[in-house]
């Protein structure tokens, strides 16, 4: 998958991807190492970072916490060598392991270091290649969002919808068995929300939305015709009987995306017109002009 050599020249065995299948590669070959992890029932948690190489071929660093932590390293190296694995170096470089060792470190300080690169170059002074980490780090951003890669994903550490529809809440009572979990979420201590979630079973409460004016519920397919998943409507946790309890809502209302023309600029919070930076502030249609569906118009400049 890489184009060049370290050396600057082209890899004659390169089958000429670019760095978006390239990562479509990773992500399936790692789909497959967890499906296998399920398999043998293994629980496991981490976090990985994605990079690009010199010619811009990704590569992938995961720190894994396990319970089994040999056998996903011999599941990894498995699966890695499946695709051209008797190439030269294969076996020393497709997939490296290596165990945390507290005497240089922790887990999350060596994660930090390569989620520095891929964001500022935070507390880092040159890359590998002794340029400014700062500008490294600038290219790295834009390297991920030209070939639209995801730079960052934590995974089996729980879900974490549940923290974020109870930092929706604001302003308002919340009574148990929610109180202690919103505290968490509303101080912004996502372990603290997971380690509230250890004594209860919490989960996102999804119901249809219903039409105010007819009662009904809303239709369940799309535009395509597709089943549409139901909407998330807050939190509820189930009780030791098989039941729940009522409820949290986080969501009390619907938003629509809507045009609204108006003759002249108003800033009037009540309106209930949309405000954004770029154009619904300084919209002025002409009465010359009848602007047509997604058509902008804009007014003369102020003497």
């Amino acid at each position: 998958y890489h184009r060049h050599a370290g050396s600057g020249h082209q890899n004659k065995r390169g089958n000429r991807s670019d760095p978006r299948a390239a990562n479509r590669y990773l992500t399936n070959l790692w789909a497959r190492v967890r499906s296998r992890l399920a398999d043998y029932g293994i629980q496991y948690y981490g976090v990985r970072v994605v990079e690009p190489h010199h010619d811009g071929c990704p590569h992938w660093h995961l720190l894994i916490y396990a319970d089994d932590i040999k056998t996903v390293e011999e599941t990894a190296q498995r699966y890695a060598l499946e695709e051209d694995g008797d190439e030269p170096g294969a076996r020393q470089h497709r997939c490296t392991c290596e165990r945390i060792d507290p005497a240089r470190g922790t887990g999350a300080g060596y994660i930090a270091k390569y989620i520095s690169k891929s964001i500022d170059g935070y507390r880092l002074d040159e890359d590998m290649h002794g340029q400014p980490a700062t500008d490294s780090a600038a290219r790295v951003t834009a390297w991920s969002r030209i070939w639209g890669i995801r730079q960052f994903q934590f995974f089996g550490a729980g879900t974490v919808g549940i923290y974020r529809e109870l930092r929706r809440v604001r302003n308002r009572r919340v009574d148990d068995p929610y109180s202690v979990l919103w505290q968490s979420a509303d101080s912004a201590s996502y372990c603290g929300v997971m380690q509230s979630m250890s004594d209860r079973i919490f989960r996102l409460h999804r119901e249809p939305w219903v039409d105010e004016e007819t009662g009904e519920c809303d239709s369940p397919y799309n535009a395509y015709g597709e089943l549409k998943a139901l909407p998330i409507r807050g939190v509820i946790c189930d009780r030791d009987e098989g039941e729940s309890y009522p409820p949290l809502y986080t969501r009390l209302s619907e938003w629509s995306i809507s045009q609204i023309l108006r003759e002249e600029p108003q800033r009037d919070a009540d309106s209930g017109a949309p405000w954004t930076c770029v154009n619904n502030c300084t919209l002025v249609v002409p009465p010359s002009i009848n602007p047509g569906p997604g058509m902008l118009a804009h007014g003369p400049p102020p003497n």
